[in-house]
């Protein structure tokens, strides 16, 4: 506990590097922007260093300058609503709207990525892909497309994912919703032939409908013209896929306020609403993150001590809620969180008629900050830790937000990205004194800029890269930043899982894959690794040499052996007190599996398994050689491609049977390989003739009828499972031994 009020203290300075997360911890104080009327931010491109709170903030578009309509009048530009995301998956790009209706898309210094000219067509807005930073999602008409960014052209390859057939007026994605925090739903209502909509989320990965609602209310025109969705306002996805329909009206009624669609109920959220967004809270509890109280919905406690203050509530325990911030101006919030990213982001800004809030020319409105003017927390960007355990406050937006009046586009409606490293707000600082002359809207000509919310923090995971081979672990371990950690996988193309704690990582089963481990510290900041899944190889039979049983000391047989590639060894012998070794003029090393011994004098048997991995090719003549006597003993080698060159055992099982039966049997052996090669030895203790039959499956790859053993195997192999090797004697008239073992392909 005194460490971490201790950094809390060490933070409350700018920028100290001790601190992660720029700006500054709340200190509960009215903070007045220092400069207020004269402030000139930097050029397009260029960064400043927020005077009373420390975060750098990079200026992305300039109103006066950047883009003109057809009649030649500027354009102010804005990053849209709180609740989407406008930086993608990577960090690299920015979608832009214009006070036209027009989008275009920067990189992170304000450069133009993709033109106006260069962008689809589309209803409402553009989502991007929750993992490939190239990729973004939109409708038009009745289908919905993916964009694919090409940076050498400019552009944009269209490609259509679905048309939805049912809804020939059009489908939209309309106001505020984002792509899912799972990456695979998108919110989107369709238009009916009755004129009533349906309210649904479709699947890009199963491509599928689900959680459809229907209105009852219509809707006049046609929704993919551009015209009203009705008496829908807005539309939300939680973090657990499901619905919030905003309706236009407040009220008591099934469609007013905000609802919850529970796939066949609407739960009432907000009679009265407000601005609100979902994520996950520390604990994985799906939450809802908006000022809540009986004002907005009849029996509802705010848990702050104004009883007004902005909380944080549990969708499935909507009374569970704590305090998030209190005392605050008019809001909007951003939140895309969970414990690997747990910051919500407030942009807070004044709606008094008479204030700060407006240019400096507009005289009747205008009055300058003072400190009894100026509210707390006003005009500011802060984050907060979804468990309210910490307040940063980051910067002023330096916005006029009353501008023009009444304001709402010139308010900051600040956007945290999905990894929690930068927040995007809007703000017209550029123009205190009023819009320049010619713009598309008269007073309106704000820009865009970034915040780089985590700074340098010293969190590093290591490795940093490595190579698995399918189903292989490896174990990540971090340093620096604030503990405790939390592994995940930011992205898993190969199926893999890991130990949130431990940090270890075991690949998937689908090889030729790249994944992203991620390690969060405790105060949100982030590292990742990547990982480099190898392509499957298949397991291949090569060959089997099989020189039969000698009574002698040891054997010797040679092979033909392909570089690279497994040599097993099945031996079968007849002596208690002998073990086996083996050796070749390769120099190749052998390993086993342990020995399953049957002993008997003169009737009993023994059998091992042997093998060697990575074998020089050429070639080659291995010896079998026992360490006691001569006694009966033969082997046969086995040779297969396209299995590990280290680490190729899996797993291996045995077992003896004193009784006579005529079935034999390894017993059950659970394999964890993506993909297993079994190979299973049998041998009767008897002489007899006759030969083993392979088990199902399982196909013979040599026997020995005077010795009454076989080896068999299951090429190509397995997946993860249980498996029990079994073979059949030609009769029940002695026991047997048994071993099996499972090799891994690469």
């Amino acid at each position: 506990m005194r460490l971490f009020f201790a950094l809390l203290m060490m933070c409350s300075f700018w920028l100290p590097a001790a601190c992660s997360i720029c700006g500054q911890v709340n200190d509960g104080n009215v903070h007045l922007p220092p400069n207020w009327d004269s402030f000139t931010p930097p050029a397009e491109g260029q960064s400043y260093v927020d005077p009373a709170f420390g975060c750098t903030v990079t200026r992305l578009t300039n109103a006066s300058t950047d883009e003109t309509t057809w009649d030649g009048k500027h354009l102010s530009f804005r990053n849209y609503y709180s609740t989407f995301t406008t930086i993608n998956a990577t960090d690299t790009m920015v979608f832009i709207a214009s006070d036209d209706g027009n989008w275009r898309i920067k990189d992170m210094n304000g450069a133009i990525l993709v033109p106006v000219i260069n962008m689809p067509s589309f209803n409402g807005h553009p989502v991007w892909d929750a993992s490939n930073g190239n990729i973004f999602y939109y409708t038009a008409d009745n289908t919905l497309y993916s964009g694919t960014i090409d940076p050498n052209t400019k552009s944009v390859v269209m490609t259509a994912l679905h048309t939805f057939a049912e809804y020939t007026q059009g489908v939209i994605s309309p106001d505020s919703a984002d792509l899912s925090q799972d990456g695979d739903h998108i919110a989107l209502v369709g238009q009916n032939p009755t004129n009533t909509m349906d309210v649904f989320m479709w699947s890009l990965g199963g491509q599928s409908k689900s959680s459809v609602y229907t209105t009852t209310c219509t809707v006049t025109g046609t929704i993919s013209t551009g015209a009203s969705i009705g008496c829908i306002h807005k539309l939300q996805l939680t973090p657990d896929n499901l619905l919030i329909i905003e309706f236009e009206e407040e009220g008591t009624g099934s469609e007013q306020g905000a609802r919850l669609w529970r796939n066949n109920t609407l739960v009432h959220l907000e009679d009265a609403t407000n601005h609100y967004d979902t994520g996950y809270d520390l604990n994985g509890n799906p939450v809802f993150v908006a000022m809540n109280s009986s004002a907005t919905l009849s029996g509802v406690t705010n848990p702050c001590p104004s009883g007004s203050g902005i909380d944080e509530r549990q969708l499935n325990n909507f009374q569970s809620s704590i305090c998030l911030l209190d005392n605050q101006p008019s809001w909007h919030v951003s939140y895309r969180g969970s414990v690997t990213q747990p910051w919500i982001t407030l942009s807070l800004f004044d709606d008094r008629p008479l204030g700060p809030e407006f240019f400096t020319s507009d005289t009747t409105r205008y009055e300058a900050p003072t400190s009894s003017n100026w509210g707390l927390y006003e005009d500011e960007v802060v984050v907060v830790k979804a468990d309210a355990s910490v307040v940063y406050r980051l910067a002023h937006a330096r916005s006029r937000s009353e501008e023009p009046y009444p304001g709402y586009w010139a308010q900051p409606h600040a956007a945290i990205s999905r990894d929690g490293k930068y927040i995007t707000f809007t703000s017209n600082m550029a123009f205190a004194n009023g819009c320049p002359a010619n713009m598309h809207v008269a007073s309106d000509c704000s820009d865009v800029y970034v915040i780089r919310l985590q700074t340098n923090s010293g969190l590093a995971i290591s490795p940093s890269s490595t190579t698995l081979s399918r189903g292989d672990s490896q174990t990540f371990s971090a340093s620096g930043g604030t503990g405790p950690y939390t592994f995940t996988i930011l992205t898993n193309n190969s199926g893999g899982s890991i130990n949130s704690t431990t940090g270890v990582y075991t690949a998937g089963c689908s090889g030729g894959m790249v994944d992203t481990v991620r390690v969060t510290d405790n105060l949100g900041n982030t590292s990742d690794a990547s990982i480099t899944v190898n392509t499957a190889s298949n397991i291949g039979f090569v060959q089997t040499i099989s020189p039969g049983f000698v009574t002698a000391s040891s054997q010797s047989a040679t092979i033909n052996e392909t570089a690279g590639d497994l040599i097993v060894v099945p031996v079968y012998w007849n002596a208690d007190s002998a073990t086996i070794s083996v050796s070749d003029t390769k120099g190749n090393t052998y390993l086993s599996v342990p020995e399953q011994n049957l002993p008997g004098a003169g009737w009993g048997t023994q059998v091992q398994i042997f093998y060697a991995q990575n074998v020089a090719g050429g070639s080659n003549t291995v010896t079998v050689t026992q360490s006691t006597g001569a006694h009966a003993v033969g082997f046969y080698l086995v040779e297969y491609s396209g299995i590990r060159t280290s680490g190729a055992l899996d797993t291996s099982v045995g077992q003896v049977a004193p009784s006579n039966t005529s079935t034999m049997s390894t017993g059950n052996m659970s394999t964890s390989g993506c993909q297993d090669v079994v190979v299973a030895l049998f041998n009767d203790t008897s002489f007899a003739s006759g030969q083993i039959s392979a088990g199902a499956s399982f196909t013979s790859r040599g026997t020995d009828n005077g010795f009454i053993s076989m080896v068999q195997d299951n090429a190509p192999g397995i997946g993860p499972g249980t498996i029990n090797p079994n073979a059949t004697l030609p009769s029940s008239t002695q026991s047997w031994a048994a071993t099996a073992a499972a090799f891994k392909s690469k």
